[in-house]
């Protein structure tokens, strides 16, 4: 009970503020395993975990509200909705706290469908600026099925983006109805709705998982400074950091009839289009090299064979790659030049179109 009229009267105005934008919600969802997100780390950096949204100056809730229901709206459309078990409202510092939540949130389009949702242990939410936080085992899973999971999300409804500061690991998989199945690890996230376009910042990994591994097919693995997402066009470009760090280069690394590792400045990753789904691709850009060892060969060896060139294109289902902007590949004493290379690792074979060489020299 509230001790006051002035209390019954804020009691009143909040609740009809609250009241007046009340929506059902979906039913509870089930959802994949939750990832491990301990990602690897640097020495003396830790990644953050959550640990709860704390009342606003340690101040007590003016009241409080089970089964709670609320929808943001501005300019007469939908920025977000949720769903909790309870809400804290803190009225003179114009911030809501909940639990066990459920949210939606709605991209610009004029059709008003929900983009993403989301679910977490808490959320936390400015009445003023109607910015949405999420926090504890947060997982962000979108409607062809794509997920993201970290410790804590934040939505800006006025310009509809998700962050997630480097501080927090973050998992993804794509869609799960893709026959070839794509993850990705990064420190931090910032993503916008209403172009899919999403920005991994920090320390990526991107791992392309084929429906059915074996020792021609086997997860193809990239690393990378920082990583672009866009998932309209089904795209990722890797980018490498400085020239003098660690992560100057991309790297892709792939078991099969040869150990693969590739290098190069820049690397893309492409599944659009329903064949392009089955049979995903990669390019390499700028100062490639690729090395391949036999896989009985330890790998204190020099390898097998390796190949420099301007760009390389990946073919995984077909164990190929294809070398082109001033190609050359060494095999033992062997120096071949041309136009075009193409470099069959299930048969072995190496097919040079306009060659111009064809030498013996000194394996570097």
């Amino acid at each position: 009970m509230f001790r006051t009229t002035s209390h019954r009267l804020l009691l009143a105005a909040v609740g009809l503020l609250i009241f007046g934008q009340i929506v059902a919600l979906w039913p509870s969802s089930t959802s994949r395993e939750t990832p491990d997100l301990n990602a690897p780390e640097s020495p003396g950096e830790r990644m953050a975990q959550f640990q709860g949204f704390q009342a606003p100056s340690g101040l007590s809730p003016d009241y409080s509200i089970r089964n709670f229901r609320y929808v943001s709206v501005s300019g007469g459309k939908k920025q977000w909705q949720l769903a909790a078990t309870e809400a804290q409202i803190f009225s003179s510092k114009q911030t809501v706290l909940t639990s066990d939540v459920q949210a939606e949130l709605f991209s610009g389009d004029r059709i008003q469908t929900p983009s993403v949702r989301v679910t977490g242990k808490e959320a936390r939410y400015s009445i003023d600026t109607r910015t949405l936080e999420v926090g504890g085992t947060v997982v962000a899973q979108f409607p062809d099925g794509s997920e993201i999971h970290s410790e804590y999300l934040k939505f800006d409804p006025t310009r509809r983006i998700v962050v997630i500061p480097p501080e927090y690991a973050v998992f993804g998989r794509g869609p799960s109805a893709d026959p070839t199945r794509i993850e990705f690890r990064s420190l931090g996230l910032d993503g916008t709705l209403d172009n899919g376009r999403f920005i991994l910042p920090r320390r990526v990994e991107i791992r392309v998982l084929p429906p059915s591994p074996s020792n021609e097919q086997s997860p193809a693995i990239f690393h990378a400074a920082r990583a672009e997402l866009f998932r309209n066009e089904g795209l990722a470009r890797l980018h490498s950091g400085p020239a003098a760090s660690n992560d100057a280069y991309v790297k892709l690394q792939q078991r099969g009839a040869t150990d693969l590792f590739a290098r190069s400045r820049t690397m893309e990753v492409h599944s659009s289009g329903e064949e392009q789904q089955k049979k995903p691709s990669f390019t390499a850009l700028d100062d490639v090299r690729i090395e391949e060892w036999d896989r009985n060969s330890p790998r204190s060896e020099k390898p097998y064979r390796y190949s420099t060139s301007g760009r390389a294109e990946f073919h995984p289902d077909e164990s190929e790659f294809i070398l082109t902007e001033y190609p050359q590949v060494y095999q033992g004493e062997d120096t071949m030049t041309g136009d075009l290379i193409r470099v069959d690792r299930k048969n072995d074979r190496v097919e040079v179109e306009n060659t111009n060489a064809i030498s013996k020299g000194k394996y570097d």
